[in-house]
């Protein structure tokens, strides 16, 4: 099984990590030029699930980058933005009965969003099939068959996004949702193969 260390070491193997992070850590502070941030993140996702390997892909093609964004951005207002602003809401209203209490009730709910993203993105992607998005028992099945992965990448990325906070939140959500992605694709891609292989044995 991959390892998030490996994953992370093969990243920032690649010497062009740094201008490129830099270029999309910059373009994420800025609203609607962030979409091409999210653009260049979609790609790099594809590129992952196609087996194409880790290196940094060039700034090129913008008018696709900024589709692909809006791609990204469906998904991540849908699956990760839409259940987070939901869970604040609950917690508020039940704060009038359980007071801060309340708000551990997110914790949950902040951990799977950016898992849940992920695996409906992965299942999005091949085909751009809208309709998947309407499946989020595909995610969690994925999520299901992968747990124990998933949970430490998960907490380091709201560990990184915590410390940096609000200073260099561009940077931190480029450069963490790069690798934490990266590593999910590949994680998924795995887990399809090896289910694959079962089923073609059987």
């Amino acid at each position: 099984m991959v390892s998030f260390d490996d994953i992370g070491k093969r990243i920032f193997a690649d010497r062009r990590w740094l201008p490129n992070a830099l270029i999309g850590g910059v373009l994420s502070f800025v609203p609607v030029l962030n979409i091409f941030a999210l653009g260049y993140l979609y790609r790099y996702y594809g590129q992952v699930h196609r087996g194409a390997g880790f290196e940094w892909p060039e700034w090129s093609d913008w008018e696709g980058m900024f589709v692909d964004g809006l791609h990204f951005a469906a998904v991540l207002g849908l699956y990760g933005l839409l259940p987070v602003v939901v869970g604040v809401g609950a917690a508020q209203a039940l704060s009038w009965v359980f007071g801060h209490m309340a708000y551990v009730l997110l914790a949950p709910l902040l951990l799977v969003a950016p898992l849940w993203v992920m695996a409906m993105l992965y299942a999005f992607q091949p085909r751009r099939r809208w309709a998947v998005l309407g499946r989020p028992a595909v995610a969690w099945l994925m999520m299901r068959a992968a747990w124990p992965e998933l949970v430490t990448p998960a907490l380091a990325f709201w560990g990184l996004m915590w410390l940096v906070w609000p200073v260099l939140f561009g940077f931190a959500f480029f450069l963490g949702f790069l690798v934490l992605g990266a590593y999910y694709t590949r994680l998924f891609l795995e887990i399809e193969n090896q289910g694959a292989g079962r089923s073609s044995r059987g």
